[in-house]
């Protein structure tokens, strides 16, 4: 994903293309919460799974990887 980090995506993801926000600060070594907080700052996209949790896809998580 070549483009700017923006805000909150308001389209859903699949499960398959998505992880949790939990497993996610935990890959990324980051609090929950300060995962959170990215997101609410337009650092890291999210969007919703089928079930209306706030998820990452997997796209972004390779990206924030990558920055380390």
């Amino acid at each position: 994903m070549d483009s700017e980090p923006g805000a909150i995506l308001t389209g859903r993801l699949s499960e398959a293309d998505s992880i949790s926000i939990p497993r996610a600060a935990r890959r990324l070594g980051l609090d929950t919460y300060t995962l959170c907080t990215l997101i609410q700052r337009e650092r890291v996209q999210a969007g919703l799974s089928p079930s209306g949790e706030f998820v990452i896809a997997n796209e972004e998580l390779n990206r924030l990887l990558k920055k380390d």
